[in-house]
């Protein structure tokens, strides 16, 4: 844990990193009343989660769709590379 934070009446923020990774990878949670949010980076992706009043969902995200343009062809066939 990094920092522990009163952001506002009733809301705190705790920041940390996960431990024993080769890079920084931040969490962060958020307590507001009965609502909870939190992030969490990896490696491979980031899980993000919203609970309220004891349910919830947790998504994971690849981060694919923002790296990869979908739009152009991911694959190389030879002859055809661009020359500049």
């Amino acid at each position: 844990m990094q920092r522990v934070a009163d952001v506002a009446p009733g809301t705190t923020v705790i920041q940390g990193q996960l431990a024993d990774f080769e890079e920084d990878l931040p969490v962060v949670l958020t307590q507001s009343g009965n609502y909870t949010f939190v992030n969490v980076s990896t490696q491979n992706g980031v899980y993000t989660g919203e609970f309220a009043d004891g349910s919830g969902w947790l998504h994971f995200d690849d981060l694919e769709d923002r790296l990869v343009d979908h739009s152009n062809p991911d694959v190389l066939v030879p002859g055809d590379e661009e020359t500049s």
